[in-house]
């Protein structure tokens, strides 16, 4: 036997090796396995080949299912760990040839790779990141294993993304959540569990990390872990811990499904966020002492940002009342301390900590005070609100030309008008009343036009807060009489003011689109309605100006243009100026309303060619008249044929009328068949989406009076917008016949024979106003001829009255050659 086990040494064949681990005649010779192990480790003391990885694993398998009986086994694999790194290679192909054997290896064996690149490809496609999360439960009663686990998992999760996947596919982050507060006497375990949820959240599935943590077990730990490291953090790593775990609390927070409320953390993590602001006698914060520095602002700055993820929730909205959260954010907005109350130690957070904790305060109540109206006003909030305005109003240099406006200041400005365009946006009654008893109206007003005075200064910012706070005069104004003779003749100055700017920085990307419809808007909810404020802003031309902008303006705009000029036409004051309105090229109010029916009529189709301004519409116009005389004509979805001498021209041109079963064309107008039963009419609801029926209100409204500056296109499109009622509702009456067609209905005799009579009185009305236009466009010719005539005659007269001017003038220069002559004689003779 001895002759054997030295042949078997000298050898080291690692089959060999095998066999006489597992020969059962040996089973009892642990001392000659141990010995041949041994030089087998010694021979490889620089590590392994790869091509000889699938004999060691099944050697080292063996050695560990030996360990139970025979703890000298376990010395043998301790070693050999040792020499793991790195695997060693003969040839160049060996990575690839033999990258499963390696994959397979580190799956049994939980070691590292020969090669960077090489080692996290053959890690990712085995399961060893699983097979270590798994092994946690194992390990909990030793922590020095737990802790290098810890740590492996931290690396594995910091480098792979497909890692982190597979961590989470075993629900990885719920397990390390709940063995993070395990005895730990070196206080890195609950810094490794932080650390590798980090990465989880980073590189892996954020929405899978938060589901897990968000169960009933998961989040008292995440409770327990942070409150420990609030009240027994005294080191900067630990005050980071700190913060690092309620980030994670705030992204769990996120989840809608979260069980914050539940577990009571929401309402302790309240206790915490109103301090130092309240005083408290709960012991979370009796033995809390902040340092005030960098890291516990951060963590203020985010028990801050959880009020706005948790208000989501309505059951927040309560323990938010009961815990004061309300008179908390009010105080810390408070303008900044005086010289007295700084000496008493009233506020120790620093002047510039102070105003970050002010901007986020103020953040928080744009979100919340609508949702605790009744709070805000019992913790006077419009008080401390406009008390707040009215010190950045000061101290923001609005007042002084030569001033400029600091970052903060008009960080500030903005977000307190935000929180007071949210409260009033809601439309309470006792919210806004409090406000314009306080002077509010006035006080806006006198901001806006002092920042108006630094037109130099102006930005996205100061853009956006003019806006709000024309948007906040309007949700005041709009419903109270008296309100709007607050609003008066300053409020009038302000918005001809912003009027008479126009629309050339409406795609500037400031904002000044916005800007332009809140003042539309403010002048629609101030001033239309009360008759003084009206004929102030009718005789500061405000009418002209809301013409001028609708001439200028994009079309989004046209709409509340149209729709406060409508409103505007219940003053009968506001005719006069609407109808003597004349724009830069002369053309009057009716010819640009009739001009802009024609452009919405064009977009849905009704035009299909744009003849603006072209030479073609005159010859068409010039063709029209002589239609019915044209043999070869073909009338057909509007387009137009004519045959003439040379060439046959075709011309598409807008004809209104020239399809009698459509003489109006709406949004949707073909899709009624396919309409559910409970979705209002289309050919209603077009009214509300395009600006004809506002249009033809307002010609409704200028009545019979005398329309100065129209041509003859404008009158044909006349005729159609003076009958635009009767013809929508002739669409209404077809959309029903539409509709009992498509359910398969048949009207009875007498109904089928009522909507027979509707739809040809409809379709008689389109054939008489065709009728109508065409006997516009001919005298609309016989004009264009003769004015032809009277200019022909013009320049006839011109030319005979130039050829008697030339005539004379070759008679005058003869007689001075005759008396130059005579002159001459009468000399010589002399």
């Amino acid at each position: 036997m001895g002759v054997w086990v030295q042949a078997c040494v000298k050898s080291l064949e690692l089959t060999r090796v095998i066999h006489l681990l597992q020969d059962p005649l040996t089973t009892d010779l642990k001392e000659r396995h141990i010995f041949v192990l041994k030089k087998l480790l010694k021979r490889n003391q620089n590590g392994f080949l790869l091509k000889e990885l699938t004999h060691i694993a099944k050697i080292f398998n063996i050695c560990a299912e030996k360990v139970k009986d025979h703890p000298e086994y376990a010395s043998i694999l301790c070693e050999a760990l040792k020499i793991m790194l790195p695997f060693l290679k003969e040839r160049a192909s060996d990575e690839l040839k033999y990258a499963q054997d390696v994959t397979c290896f580190l799956s049994h064996m939980g070691l590292w790779p020969t090669s960077p690149g090489y080692r996290l490809q053959l890690l990712e496609h085995s399961d060893l990141a699983q097979t270590l999360l798994l092994s946690m439960a194992v390990v909990r009663n030793q922590p020095a294993i737990k802790l290098q686990l810890l740590h492996t998992l931290q690396i594995l999760s910091s480098s792979s993304d497909i890692n982190c996947a597979l961590i989470l596919s075993a629900r990885g982050a719920e397990m390390i959540c709940l063995h993070m507060n395990d005895p730990d006497s070196s206080g890195q375990v609950l810094f490794r569990s932080t650390e590798i949820l980090w990465n989880l959240l980073e590189r892996g599935s954020k929405d899978e990390v938060t589901a897990q943590l968000s169960s009933i077990e998961c989040v008292p730990a995440l409770k327990e872990a942070f409150f420990h490291q609030l009240l027994c953090s005294l080191r900067h790593c630990d005050l980071q811990l700190r913060n690092d775990l309620l980030v994670i609390t705030s992204l769990v927070a996120e989840n809608p499904k979260s069980l914050l409320i539940e577990s009571l953390f929401a309402k302790n993590l309240l206790v915490v966020t109103t301090f130092p602001e309240l005083k408290s006698q709960n012991p979370l914060v009796n033995n809390l002492k902040l340092k005030y520095n960098t890291l516990d602002l951060r963590m203020k700055q985010l028990l801050l940002n959880l009020l706005i993820l948790m208000s989501k929730d309505l059951a927040a909205i309560q323990l938010y009342k009961e815990e004061q959260v309300m008179l908390a954010l009010l105080t810390l907005i408070k303008p900044p301390a005086t010289s007295s109350e700084s000496r008493s130690g009233a506020a120790r957070w620093s002047p510039t900590q102070q105003e970050t904790l002010q901007l986020h305060a103020l953040a928080v109540l744009t979100t919340i005070a609508p949702l605790m109206l009744d709070e805000y006003m019992s913790c006077q909030g419009n008080v401390c609100l406009l008390l707040l305005l009215d010190w950045v109003h000061a101290h923001a240099g609005f007042h002084s030309v030569h001033s400029t406006v600091t970052g903060s200041r008009k960080a500030q400005m903005w977000h307190c008008i935000r929180v007071l365009r949210s409260v009033t946006s809601m439309g309470d009654e006792s919210v806004n009343q409090d406000l314009c008893d306080q002077g509010f109206i006035n006080q806006l007003l006198g901001i806006l036009m002092q920042m108006e005075a630094n037109p130099d200064e102006e930005d996205a910012t100061i853009v956006e807060i003019k806006s709000d706070i024309q948007l906040i005069l309007s949700a005041l104004c709009e419903d109270d009489m008296h309100r709007k003779e607050l609003f008066g003749s300053e409020g009038v100055e302000m918005t001809v003011h912003f009027l008479r700017k126009g629309c050339d920085k409406f795609y500037s990307g400031l904002g000044h689109n916005k800007l332009i419809l809140s003042t539309v808007d403010c002048v629609w909810s101030c001033i239309v309605g009360c008759y003084t404020t009206e004929d102030y802003f009718l005789a500061k031309e405000g009418a002209s100006l809301l013409l001028d902008l609708l001439s200028s303006s994009p079309r989004c705009v046209h709409g509340v243009v149209l729709a406060t000029l409508l409103d505007f036409c219940d003053n009968p004051s506001a005719l006069a100026y609407i109808l003597t309105w004349a724009g830069d090229s002369g053309q009057t109010a009716p010819s640009l309303l009739l001009q802009l029916w024609r452009e919405e009529e064009a977009e849905l189709g009704v035009c299909r060619t744009s003849m603006e301004g072209s030479q073609d519409f005159d010859l068409v116009v010039h063709f029209v008249v002589a239609i019915d005389q044209l043999p070869d004509k073909v009338l057909q979805a509007g387009l137009l044929f004519f045959p003439l001498p040379s060439e046959l021209i075709h011309i598409s041109v807008w004809i209104p009328g020239s399809d009698p079963t459509k003489p109006v064309l709406s949004h949707g107008c073909e899709e009624t068949s396919s309409r559910p039963a409970n979705v209002p009419s289309a050919a209603v609801l077009e009214l509300s989406e395009n600006s004809r029926a506002k249009i033809y209100s307002i010609f409704c409204k200028l009545g019979s009076q005398e329309l100065l500056g129209l041509s003859a296109k404008d009158y044909v499109t006349l005729s159609i917008v003076r009958r635009y009622l009767d013809f929508k509702v002739g669409e209404v009456w077809d959309e029903i016949s539409r509709e009992f067609e498509a359910a398969g209905l048949r009207p009875v005799t007498p109904d089928k024979e009522a909507l027979s009579t509707i739809h040809g009185i409809t379709e008689d009305k389109a054939r008489r106003v065709a009728a109508e236009q065409t006997s516009i466009l001919e005298r609309g010719e016989k004009e264009d001829v003769k004015e032809e005539h009277v200019m022909y005659a013009e320049v006839k007269s011109h030319l005979k009255q130039q050829g008697l001017i030339t005539k004379s003038c070759d008679h005058k220069t003869s007689e001075q050659e005759m008396l130059k002559v005579l002159s001459m004689n009468v000399q010589i003779v002399i």
